[in-house]
């Protein structure tokens, strides 16, 4: 639901309110579907990144060797993995298309992003050429040192096509792992272990001459149709270990996350000193200003302890930004915001999902929220919709909580995928699933449709969705595409919006009587009260006493003010204004 933070005077608050309010209503989840490949005894496939695109269609990324049937498609690894592309349409409940890229070595995709037709992909590739369509890229290093890559698809709706490939990087290993779009500019997050990496016709230095130190990147392309260039690159890191690992845009803002071991780290100027010792990771989060040609660094922040804590994705919502990852240190850092890890070994770690506010020229964490157990737990990836906040990942060795969920964990790993709600100055959980079996299971991409929320990622079998079971291949990794339905989301995009709702008397004192037309007597629903700020005032779960919608509300312990009152009920929405005297 939209969180309205104002200054104005309460009444245009919650006028803004009451237009934007969605039609939602329940907070159930459940799995409704769970697909994978068909792949040949002795192969393996993962997908390691999702994204939404026109009419609910989901695209998937990751890697295969041997050979992968998706679909009617059945594909050949040319080396010891290829990378692949697909386009799930959720109408026909099957794939449009699939692509294949690679070479002799290891072709790996990391991150996918799409923008209309337009389909972004990029991660590495170890071999001496990796081929992309009619595209050939050439690995600046020797064979087996990783170079990055960046190529657009053109989906033609039945197939897509390579438009373009980019290269980057030098001698030595260099990846991206995430990527953002907004336009015509791509924006890709990774790191560079090169002494040198090559941006098209731009350089950057490595902060150490060492193949075993790594910087971070953000480098902006700017796709020109039928080819593309390198605008602008920006490092981040220090002489140690340092990894740059999700990026997001908003506009001309674009956001940074990963993890430093270096004593300090360099963003644009701005220095973060490590809190934890030189081989220990700790979180940065920074924002950058994009300015066409070139880019800076506005503000960066750190978080973590004394031990390792890694920041894995990164999403925004208006001036909202939230981080997630993993911490190992007995107590984390978020700002004033701490969390404590309740057991503490260098295999255990819990989940974080943490907010920022951008105050423009500064940030400010605003809340912390962890998850897990006494085992070994992360996100990997990210999604947001207004205050809805999605996270997945894996959960091992224990079992884990989510606010009051607590799911249940084998010695392996397992997938989760949670839910969380911003309510403005913290954030609750809200629902929590898990799948998996006997064997390790990792969840690495979220994507959100109008009605679904899906996820990407890679099991072995056999491994369970709820009521969907993954039967096959026993005993090798396959790659996997679920979906879970939602009640908000399917609500948001199914239901309609009932007439204005009825209270009286208004202004009301000790209670309220709520009318909402067009509903049955008996008919379940839920009664949300909220104050000018945004704050939920009163919450309840409600029977409508008659054919008119009838509820009774009782106001007791409300202070004198404005109000929105929100009821949803058969699958239906409506508000109005409560002045309390």
């Amino acid at each position: 639901m939209k969180k309205c933070f104002t200054s104005i005077p309460g009444i245009l608050s919650l006028l803004f309110c009451l237009s934007s309010i969605p039609h939602a209503y329940g907070q159930n989840a459940a799995w409704q579907m769970a697909i994978t490949p068909t792949q040949a005894t002795g192969g393996f496939s993962h997908v390691e990144a999702t994204a939404a695109g026109a009419s609910g269609n989901v695209v998937i990324a990751g890697s295969f060797s041997g050979s992968l049937t998706l679909g009617t498609v059945t594909l050949t690894s040319a080396g010891a993995s290829d990378l692949f592309v697909a386009k799930w349409n959720s109408s026909s409940s099957s794939f449009s298309w699939v692509r294949q890229a690679g070479g002799v070595g290891i072709d790996q995709a990391y991150a996918v992003a799409v923008n209309g037709t337009a389909i972004y992909v990029a991660g590495y590739f170890t071999g001496a050429a990796s081929s992309f369509g009619s595209q050939v890229l050439t690995n600046a290093g020797s064979t087996g040192t990783d170079d990055a890559f960046i190529v657009k698809l053109t989906d033609t709706g039945t197939n897509a096509t390579f438009a373009w490939a980019q290269r980057t990087g030098g001698t030595s290993d260099d990846e991206i792992h995430g990527l953002a779009v907004s336009g015509n500019a791509v924006y890709a997050a990774g790191s560079f272990s090169s002494p040198t990496a090559d941006f098209g016709t731009l350089t950057l230095v490595n902060s150490s001459p060492s193949s075993a130190s790594y910087d971070g990147f953000v480098a902006k392309v700017v796709d020109d149709g039928s080819s593309a260039r390198f605008s602008w690159v920006q490092k981040a890191g220090g002489t140690g270990v340092d990894f740059a690992q999700a990026v997001a845009v908003n506009g001309p803002n674009i956001y940074l996350t990963g993890y430093f071991a270096s004593a300090t780290a360099n963003l644009g100027g701005i220095i973060l000193t490590n809190g934890s010792a030189s081989t220990l990771f700790d979180v940065f989060i920074a924002k950058l200003t994009d300015t066409g040609n070139s880019a800076s660094f506005v503000w960066a922040q750190k978080a973590g302890g004394a031990s390792s804590d890694v920041a894995n994705s990164v999403v925004v919502q208006g001036s909202n930004v939230y981080v997630a990852g993993a911490f190992f240190s007995a107590t984390a850092t978020f700002g004033s915001v701490s969390l404590t890890n309740p057991i503490i070994t260098p295999v255990n770690s819990n989940v974080f999902i943490a907010k920022l506010i951008d105050l423009g020229a500064s940030s400010s964490f605003v809340w912390a929220q962890q998850a897990g157990g006494s085992g070994l737990d992360q996100v990997d990836a990210l999604a947001v919709s207004g205050t809805a906040i999605y996270a997945t990942g894996s959960f091992k060795g224990g079992n884990a909580s989510f606010g009051a969920t607590v799911l249940i964990s084998p010695v392996n790993a397992d997938v989760f995928v949670t839910k969380l709600t911003d309510t403005g100055t913290t954030g609750s959980f809200t629902w929590a699933l898990q799948a998996g079996g006997d064997n390790n299971d990792y969840a690495k991409g979220i994507t959100l449709t109008a009605t679904s929320v899906y996820i990407g990622g890679y099991v072995v079998p056999q491994a369970a969705f709820g009521s969907f079971t993954i039967a096959s291949p026993l005993g090798t990794s396959t790659g996997f595409l679920a979906a879970i339905n939602d009640n908000t989301l399917t609500a948001l995009s199914k239901s309609k919006q009932l007439k204005q709702l009825a209270l009286y008397p208004n202004p009301a004192h000790l209670g309220v009587t709520s009318v909402v037309p067009g509903v049955l007597a008996g008919d379940l629903g839920t009664l949300t009260i909220t104050d000018a700020t945004g704050r939920v005032a009163l919450s309840q779960a409600i029977v409508l006493k008659d054919n008119t919608g009838r509820h009774d509300v009782n106001l007791s312990g409300l202070s004198t003010g404005l109000y929105l009152v929100r009821v949803w009920a058969a699958g239906k929405a409506a508000a109005q204004i409560l002045a309390v005297e």
